[in-house]
């Protein structure tokens, strides 16, 4: 595609109407329909007119910028919305999985953004663009959390047709503002346009689950595929009886050791299958100790992990065999390999 001179545009993210009121088809600046037209001194019009084009240039969130230099060839660009997330979680066939930052401390800012030619003729995705926070300039990083909903910028973009994806960039925690500077290559003529992200007001998604206890559940994962899970009671027994064959037996810890048992209970809440948490992924803490789940042949049904179907629920008796002297204790969920979710028991 053979680019002479591109100019950029502003314009407000409905109709993609310019931004400055007035403006002719050659940019420059006009008056409303009915008014006379002052005369005025050519340097104090250049200015303003400088004046306006720098104005036009700053944006916020929603707000579209079109880059052009004709109406054949013509690309409107716009970041949607942001957001902060210390994971990203996402799914592969029925299970879920998550990223974290590469350095400790940072957290994912992401950014959804779409382009749009709104030209005649093919116009090829612009590169990724850089955010600027606190002085700080951050690259986008790739993540497999998006591999099939990135802002991909490797391909061209018909007429009528638009991109859409998330940017994602691992950043310092910072309450400032930062600047998306959308400085295309392929529109190396045009004014640079920035993108104001008010960092500090964004909520942030820390995957902490605090304060919680037996009889509180969580939800977990994507928007598709999501579950609940939650102990729902606890108990001790020095031992428990179990039939079998007509006959009845009686089950004992080890020599100091007493059984704790958990009731849990897991449903999927989401739209599609999805794997809940097995017992290989659950351990109790009592006291400075960490136990794995034992083996159960009690007559009550033994909780069981796996891939379940929307609306279906898992509920059953995870067994510990804990020290005891231990009086209190704490419930580990792995729910992904980076996230563990904590009940206080």
């Amino acid at each position: 595609m053979h680019m002479d001179r591109r100019r950029l545009l502003a314009l407000a993210s409905s109709g993609l109407a310019l931004g400055i009121a007035g403006c002719s088809e050659e940019g420059t600046i006009g008056t409303p329909d009915g008014e006379d037209e002052e005369e005025d001194d050519p340097a104090d019009s250049t200015a303003t007119e400088e004046a306006s084009e720098a104005d036009s240039s700053t944006f916020e969130l929603g707000e579209t910028a079109v880059y052009r230099e004709s109406d054949d060839d013509e690309l409107a660009f716009t970041p949607r919305d942001a957001d902060l997330k210390d994971a990203l979680v996402y799914s592969n066939s029925s299970s879920l999985y998550s990223e974290v930052p590469d350095q400790s401390g940072r957290t994912f800012l992401r950014v959804e953004v779409e382009a749009e030619n709104t030209g005649s003729e093919p116009v090829d995705v612009p590169a990724d663009p850089p955010l600027t926070i606190d002085g700080k300039q951050y690259e986008t990083t790739f993540t497999s959390a998006y591999s099939n909903s990135s802002y991909d910028q490797f391909q061209e973009i018909q007429p009528g047709a638009s991109v859409s994806g998330w940017l994602v960039y691992e950043i310092e925690p910072s309450d400032g503002t930062g600047e998306l500077i959308a400085d295309f290559d392929q529109f190396s003529e045009s004014t640079t346009a920035t993108w104001r992200i008010d960092v500090g007001s964004l909520e942030r998604e820390t995957y902490d689950y605090p304060d919680l206890s037996a009889g509180d559940t969580l939800e977990f994962g994507t928007e598709d595929r999501r579950f609940s899970i939650g102990p729902t009671s606890v108990e001790e027994a020095q031992s428990y009886t179990y039939s079998s064959s007509d006959y009845t037996f009686e089950e004992e810890p080890d020599s100091g050791d007493k059984f704790v048992f958990v009731t849990l209970s897991a449903e999927n809440v989401g739209d599609e299958r999805v794997t809940v948490p097995s017992t290989f992924d659950i351990s109790l803490i009592a006291g400075t100790s960490e136990s794995d789940v034992s083996y159960y042949s009690g007559d009550r049904t033994e909780y069981e992990g796996g891939e379940i179907s929307p609306g279906i629920a898992r509920e059953g008796i995870l067994l510990f065999e804990v020290d005891e002297s231990a009086t209190s204790y704490e419930l580990a969920v792995e729910l992904t390999s980076e996230i563990t979710a904590r009940w206080n028991l």
